[in-house]
């Protein structure tokens, strides 16, 4: 079940691809875009990370990006994108097991969908973005939801 807009986020605790572990309920404070990719080195996600540049999806933001790879292919991702405004997170054990809290797994393909989730600083879902597959979400609409959630 995809989430509504104003719902609280569902908590969850990751490996990031720098070997620490990111819980989104301490970084509450400030907007977490959450931008779910089916795998890592396919085309068009390496397109969706690289085209965002400096300052990814807004200025203020904490993008976590998830796929069910393992944290040593998201390292190996991240270093191949050359971004550092990206934290690349591992839903690898059990698998899939945040993009099904998120309503976002794919059972099928064993693998998330692609989807961007914007959640305010007080931990409410902002804004949502689903989209097929081979199609990368707007960027131009996640950073109006961050600036419209954004503190100030």
């Amino acid at each position: 079940m995809a989430l509504e807009v104003g719902q609280e986020a569902p908590d969850f605790s990751l490996p990031s691809h720098e070997g620490e572990t990111v819980t989104l309920s301490e970084l509450h404070g400030a907007p977490v875009v959450i931008a779910f990719f089916p795998l890592a080195f396919s085309g068009v996600c390496t397109n969706q990370f690289a085209q965002l540049g400096p300052g990814g999806y807004g200025e203020g933001a904490r993008v976590l990006a998830i796929s069910v790879d393992h944290s040593a292919s998201q390292r190996a991702f991240a270093e191949q994108l050359g971004t550092q405004d990206i934290t690349f997170l591992s839903d690898f054990q059990p698998r899939g097991l945040v993009a099904k809290a998120y309503g976002v797994f794919n059972e099928e393909r064993g693998h998330s969908g692609r989807a961007v989730i914007v959640v305010a600083p007080d931990g409410t879902v902002a804004a949502t973005q689903h989209g097929p597959p081979l199609e990368i979400p707007d960027p131009g609409a996640v950073r109006a939801a961050v600036a419209a959630c954004s503190p100030g």
